[in-house]
């Protein structure tokens, strides 16, 4: 809490999250033993994946994230950008064949729908991390770059932060609010990648069906 220009101490950091502030989030990613661990974490699945070097196929990596809270809305950026950058320093070619697909959960999906106070605050970090991530997803557009320097780990992505971005909603509609939100909407996107991952099955190179 300090680190980031607070003063003594909040009951809102006493678990493992930030506290619903962005830059507490930022700055737990930012740490050298935060870093080692994605890293590792990153490569060794990656590596799992492509062992068998016949195997050609494109990968699909995920991001599931609720943007209301500190942790979610102050790291996403930073973490898919550095998992971009592990991917293609572990292997440029995988690099080239892999997609980068995110779910990010708003206000409501999180349950903040039904509280005042968690609503407010959610509804500020969701739209402050929902700006960026519109941002860079036009990097490509603008031809620019994302620069960041990661104690000494220099990350450079011309590429736009995701190839994919779902929106995932709590709500069914006006006024219709469901008494688990945060069930429905991990169902909703279990659904959505079942459904997208037998669509891709189904289909030949030629694009028909099997």
């Amino acid at each position: 809490y300090s680190v980031t220009g607070g003063e003594g101490s909040s009951a809102e950091f006493a678990g493992m999250g930030a506290g619903a502030y962005r830059q507490v989030g930022r700055v737990h990613l930012s740490q050298r033993t935060a870093l080692d661990m994605l890293r590792d974490y990153v490569v060794e699945k990656i590596r799992s994946l492509t062992s068998n070097q016949n195997n050609l196929d494109p990968i699909n990596v995920f991001f599931f994230c609720g943007i209301s809270g500190g942790t979610g809305s102050g790291t996403i950026i930073d973490l898919s950008f550095l998992t971009r950058y592990f991917i293609r320093e572990f292997n440029g070619n995988v690099y080239a064949r892999t997609r980068f697909r995110a779910y990010l959960m708003l206000p409501s999906a999180c349950g903040f729908e039904t509280d005042t106070g968690k609503k407010t605050r959610g509804n500020r970090n969701a739209y402050a991390a929902m700006k960026e991530i519109d941002y860079f997803m036009n990097l490509s557009v603008r031809q620019e770059h994302f620069q960041e320097d990661y104690d000494g780990v220099r990350v450079d992505i011309k590429e736009n932060i995701f190839d994919f971005c779902t929106l995932v909603e709590g709500v069914g509609g006006p006024g219709i609010i469901f008494e688990d939100q945060n069930k429905v909407a991990m169902q909703v996107t279990s659904d959505s990648i079942i459904n997208m991952i037998t669509d891709a099955g189904l289909k030949d190179s030629a694009g028909g069906t099997q």
